[in-house]
């Protein structure tokens, strides 16, 4: 395999917060950074020149975490052509390099600097210079390089020429509105490359077209050396280029291995969604949740002989391959669940009677987790309590929520054929209830898991008395795993799923 001789640059900090409603807080950035540089990507962009005082703050805080880890080269902010305010600007917080954005268009330098080249390239020469005396290293963006290379080429040649002879580490070539397809990022690019064979080049994609990807991986391809990415796909309008997938993609495409670790693609993922509080499709390449799941019971059945369909995405992220419950299920699926959940020995009989059930289920649209099916499993199976019997029920269950008043809850509950019954209040209905259930639960010193996410999903376009899916995940000591409920209610909805969640538990499964 070919050794890195691309590097990535991740500025999901900078560009990445320029999506609609995406903002971080300090502790937030300075988590996301120490977790990027980690894993090995290259360099992050953390934010730009004069920001808010909370940046301040959150650059700070990276630079210590980056100066901890010997990685401060790593850390850049985009810096602008302004007399010296960025340069002393970013000095001050310790950092050693700005990228300084310039013109890449003579529409651009013309319409939105109202600037002669002549001037532009003067401007820009005096910002460098005066950012090398201060000891800083440069990177340069060209600004909407892609429309400077379709309709004014002659621009780009001749900042492209003054640069060289300057002291800067990269020229950065932005497909700044999302406009290029891959044909022409790979002409484009290798044609700078062959003019300017000694300068650093790095690219820069936007999504608007969906062929950031294909941009980005058509770059490398060109002999780019370098990539801009972002986590989760943030950045202005629909996105830059996915870290994710230009990582994986130069492995599975190129024969190129980038030097990162692929294995925490997933926890990467979950923190972007909990921070930016945007959650990508399950069907997301490589670290959606359907990324590593078949479906089909005829790839359970084929992979059971001997993985005859084989999941790259599982194989890259370092996951193993599961098999989705639903109504393509058949015997093998079921099987490869069980024999994943350690439960090797249910009879042909119950086997049966479980395919059959998960898909009637799947056919009514209803989702059927891994959990259920081992709850499904139980209540089938003869026990000591006799045929269909599970340990724990919500008997009632009752939620008094006023806007300015006291949020109460009340249960009871069959447990190993007692009752129980508590009030508790919370800071809304369902956590008051869970609350009570936690009092009634503490009589037999039963400890319950954290509740680790909450989703309700109503189907779209539904009104008031819609069917909610409420999801619910759970931290263990076993790890994560999620129950379903399905009401037209979302609290029972969510009180059917924690119902499941306490079976798991009380059975040993997830306890």
């Amino acid at each position: 395999m070919n050794k890195v001789t691309c590097e990535i640059m991740d500025t999901t900090l900078r560009d990445g917060e320029q999506m609609k409603d995406v903002t971080f807080s300090p502790s937030q950035k300075e988590l996301i950074a120490h977790e990027l540089l980690k894993i090995g990507v290259h360099r992050i962009e953390i934010a730009s020149a004069h920001a808010v005082e909370q940046d301040r703050d959150a650059i700070e805080r990276i630079c210590k975490v980056a100066k901890e880890m010997n990685r401060l080269e790593a850390v850049e902010i985009l810096g602008f052509v302004d007399n010296e305010k960025s340069v002393n600007w970013i000095k001050s917080l310790g950092i050693r390099t700005v990228n300084f954005l310039a013109k890449g268009s003579e529409e651009h330098c013309r319409k939105q600097l109202n600037k002669t080249p002549e001037r532009h390239f003067n401007d820009l020469k005096k910002a460098i210079a005066y950012a090398n005396e201060q000891g800083l290293g440069v990177n340069v963006y060209l600004e909407d390089w892609s429309n400077g290379e379709k309709y004014s080429p002659g621009y780009v040649d001749d900042i492209i020429k003054m640069l060289t002879g300057l002291n800067i580490k990269r020229i950065m070539l932005p497909d700044t509105l999302g406009i290029l397809n891959f044909w022409e990022v790979e002409s484009f690019v290798s044609r700078r490359i062959g003019e300017f064979p000694g300068i650093h080049f790095d690219f820069h994609a936007h999504n608007d077209l969906g062929m950031s990807t294909a941009n980005s991986i058509a770059a490398i391809k060109a002999g780019v050396h370098g990539i801009h990415v972002t986590l989760n796909r943030l950045g202005e309008r629909a996105g830059n280029a996915s870290l994710y997938e230009i990582v994986a993609d130069a492995k599975l495409c190129l024969d190129m291995d980038l030097g990162i670790d692929m294995t925490q693609f997933f926890k990467l993922k979950q923190i972007i969604e909990h921070t930016s509080r945007i959650r990508l499709q399950p069907h997301e390449p490589f670290i959606g949740e359907n990324a590593i799941i078949h479906t089909a019971g005829i790839h359970a059945h084929g992979d059971k002989m001997g993985s005859v369909y084989k999941s790259i995405a599982a194989e890259l992220m370092g996951k193993k391959m599961s098999y989705g419950l639903g109504k393509q299920s058949g015997k093998s699926t079921i099987e490869m669940n069980l024999l994943e959940m350690g439960m090797e020995k249910v009879s042909p009989e119950i086997i049966d009677a479980v395919t059959k059930k998960i898909r009637e289920l799947g056919g009514l649209g209803k989702v059927v987790t891994q959990e259920d099916l081992y709850l499904l499993v139980m209540s089938l199976t003869e026990t000591k309590e006799g045929a269909g019997k599970l340990p724990f029920t919500f008997l009632e269950v009752k939620a008094d929520v006023s806007m300015n008043g006291a949020r109460i809850g009340y249960v009871k509950i069959h447990l190993n054929d007692e009752i129980f019954e508590e009030t508790a209040m919370g800071d809304g209905g369902y956590d008051a209830i869970m609350n009570a259930l936690n009092k009634c639960l503490g009589k037999k010193n039963i400890k319950l898991p954290e509740l680790a996410d909450y989703r309700p999903r109503i189907p779209p376009g539904g009104q008031t008395g819609a069917i909610v899916e409420t999801f619910i995940d759970w931290k263990g000591e076993k790890g994560l795993f999620s129950t379903v409920g399905i009401d037209t209610d979302q609290t029972i909805a969510a009180i059917k799923a924690t119902e499941k969640m306490v079976n798991l538990v009380i059975t040993g499964y997830k306890s």
